[in-house]
């Protein structure tokens, strides 16, 4: 049995699908599609919404277990935004192609609201890197060759 307000839902749900999917694919943005910087095209949209979806990222997010402070946050976005521009700059520069700015957007968010965990977790790697990385060096440059004979 049809309820009252299946012919209204039929009335306007038809119109806004055929009018949705009968509309044009590309929308006009003022404004350049792309800024070259260094001789690499960066697509300003994608841009903009990958920091636009970084900041959501953040509001999305369960606060810290230990509180962060306003300058900690700050840097920490900050962070995350260079990280997210860097994505997204690379992405168009191996494809050849704009990153798509939902998609950009999404991989904002996605920094955003775990962001915190993925910069702990390259924290605590990065010190051990680096030791690897100096202990190598001085072993392969500083140290004593193995095959000189020398004690």
């Amino acid at each position: 049995m049809m309820s009252p307000e299946d012919p209204i839902r039929a009335a306007l749900a038809m119109p806004l699908a055929l009018g949705l999917s009968s509309a044009g694919t590309s929308f006009v943005v003022p404004g350049p599609e792309s800024l070259v910087l260094f001789g690499v095209a960066v697509p300003v949209l994608s841009s903009i919404l990958g920091v636009v979806g970084v900041a959501l990222g953040q509001l999305l997010a369960p606060p810290a277990v230990p509180p962060l402070g306003r300058k900690r946050r700050g840097v920490l976005v900050a962070a995350l935004v260079a990280l997210e521009l860097c994505i997204v700059l690379a992405c168009s520069v191996i494809t050849g192609k704009a990153v798509l700015p939902l998609v950009a957007m999404g991989w904002g968010i996605g920094l955003g609201f775990s962001g915190l965990a993925a910069m702990q977790a390259l924290g605590e790697l990065a010190p051990i890197g680096v030791k690897r990385v100096g202990g190598e060096l001085i072993d392969r440059f500083g140290g004593k060759d193995k095959d000189d004979g020398h004690e």
